[in-house]
């Protein structure tokens, strides 16, 4: 009888190690799972990046061409702009556009974690990179005295003291990003219009960065820069 008690025992051993076996080979598996989601986010995201790097040729390309098309804004009005690039996106049934888009949106926000010479290297770049135009408002002189007036947005030579950068992006419209080394306070927000293209919980002081949550939509209008859709900032 005592045999057999002893062999229940022993029995019982072994199920209680099966069981903690179980438990490490479950948590084995999903540690494996969620490594094989991250390699496969990881390699699409290198994906991304590199036809990201298209986007330098493609825009540069299109900045010298003088053909302009009929577009719809979301508005519902016409107007004519150029084509502000042919982007590799376009190109790509397989890539995920908002993939594209995040990648960008991510190596912006970095910049502002940087400082020093080394922030400034980071804005030069992602200028570089990513082939910017900048844009500034070209009547803000104007507007400190009449400030009802809309702001105007037109190309400018040095993209280092613009007030935005322009990315070319997908269907002939472009991205808009605030010039990262200029930081956001009330002349920036009134007088130089970026409460017009950007939404914000911004209610006064200055900041030396913000959080974008997504770039503005433009499109180039005869020279001149109009919103077609705003975006947005969190300070």
């Amino acid at each position: 009888m005592s045999n057999i008690k002893n062999q229940i025992k022993l029995l019982e051993t072994y199920f209680l190690e099966l069981e903690k076996k179980n438990e490490e080979i479950t948590t084995l598996l999903t540690h494996a799972h969620s490594l094989i989601t991250t390699i496969k986010n990881e390699m699409e995201i290198d994906n991304a990046a590199h036809h990201i790097g298209n986007f330098h040729t493609d825009f540069t390309m299109n900045k010298t061409n003088t053909n302009y098309e009929k577009i719809n804004a979301h508005t519902g009005a016409t107007s004519f702009a150029p084509v502000c690039a042919k982007s590799a996106i376009t190109k790509s049934n397989n890539l995920d556009t908002s993939l594209i888009f995040n990648v960008i949106l991510n190596e912006y926000n970095k910049i502002f974690k940087i400082t020093g010479n080394a922030a400034k290297v980071a804005r030069e770049n992602f200028a570089k990179k990513y082939n910017v135009i900048g844009v500034s408002c070209s009547n803000y002189e104007e507007r400190i005295n009449i400030n009802p007036i809309p702001p105007i947005f037109q190309e400018v030579s040095s993209t280092a003291k613009a007030h935005m950068w322009i990315i070319g992006a997908v269907n002939n419209n472009c991205l808009a990003f605030i010039n990262p080394s200029l930081g956001y306070d009330n002349q920036m927000h009134n007088l130089i219009g970026m409460k017009d293209v950007f939404n914000s919980n911004y209610s006064g002081g200055v900041y030396n960065s913000f959080l974008l949550i997504k770039p503005a939509i433009f499109q180039n209008a005869g020279g001149t820069w109009k919103v077609i859709g705003k975006g947005e900032i969190r300070l």
